[in-house]
């Protein structure tokens, strides 16, 4: 039996919320979050919730946590020329106000309409240890082990990956026939099976195969041996070390940090009834809406 979407109370309610808040309804409910908000029995914000990556950002109204790791503050810049200018700053796609600048590391900032309702975020500089973060570093070495989060786990990493670039030389400047090659490049191809996904292994083998041709020919222009020595091993982890550290993570007491600003509510304390429209949760029908 089918439950038309007109007759529903979650989408009536629904209708109701963006209409008062002068926006367009989105037609295809499933790709509302404040659609599946209001089914799931929670009450809709006074005003829209801040954008995050052009989503609907209701936990960082609704929750006290520290949100990150997240990029620095880059500044707002007026679209047009009529636009007057204001200190804003970009959040996760989205420009907030900056009430207050603490410092270069740390600002107090918020958004039209919820800053008249006292609400104020912290915003600022703080690396987020590495098994705290959703931001992370794949471990190739040992699958078991999935996130990098430590300084051991990174020098293992490296010797993994400067250890295959030697064995991956050696591989390329053999006599061995293409197709033994790509086994040698990746192993799990023999059992692989005429899939998309075995096809897609063996061409991405194939490509590490080339890469690694390329590099022996580089190495024999340059007069160098085929096989790097331990030395070059070495200074290939050393390098492989660097590049994965550039720019985002950083090592402290043998842990690493995931670099990035943090965003948190500081006021107000708690939300009340004040911050939710009036009116009591829509029921939603017991007859699912997609039979």
């Amino acid at each position: 039996m089918n439950t038309p979407l007109e007759s529903c109370p979650v989408w009536q309610r629904y209708l109701e919320v963006v209409a008062a808040a002068g926006a367009m309804p989105n037609h295809l409910p499933d790709k509302s979050s404040l659609y599946h908000r209001l089914r799931a029995g929670k009450q809709p914000l006074v005003l829209p919730p801040p954008l995050s990556h052009s989503y609907p950002w209701y936990d960082v109204v609704e929750s006290e946590k520290v949100f990150a790791p997240l990029d620095g503050p880059v500044a707002y810049e007026p679209l047009t020329e009529d636009e007057p200018l204001v200190d804003a700053v970009w959040i996760d796609q989205t420009p907030w106000l900056v009430v207050e600048r603490i410092s270069n590391s740390e600002m107090i900032v918020s958004q039209l309409g919820w800053l008249d309702l006292g609400f104020r975020w912290r915003y600022w500089h703080k690396p987020t240890r590495a098994d705290q973060s959703e931001a992370c570093m794949i471990a190739h070495y040992d699958r078991s082990v999935g996130r990098i989060t430590t300084s051991a786990q990174l020098d293992l990493e490296c010797r993994y990956q400067a250890e295959h670039w030697k064995a991956h030389l050696e591989i390329a400047v053999s006599s061995f026939s293409n197709e033994v090659k790509l086994m040698g490049i990746d192993p799990d191809l023999r059992d692989a099976e005429d899939t998309l996904r075995g096809r897609m292994n063996r061409a991405a083998a194939q490509m590490r195969l080339d890469r690694a041709v390329r590099d022996a020919q580089t190495r024999a222009e340059r007069g160098l041996p085929a096989v790097p020595s331990d030395a070059e091993v070495e200074a290939y982890a050393q390098r492989y070390r660097i590049n994965l550290l550039e720019g985002s993570f950083q090592e402290q007491d043998g842990w690493l940090y995931v670099d990035g600003w943090a965003l948190q509510r500081i006021s107000p304390e708690k939300l009340g009834p004040e911050h939710y429209l009036p009116g009591a949760p829509a029921s939603q029908p017991q007859v699912s809406l997609e039979d």
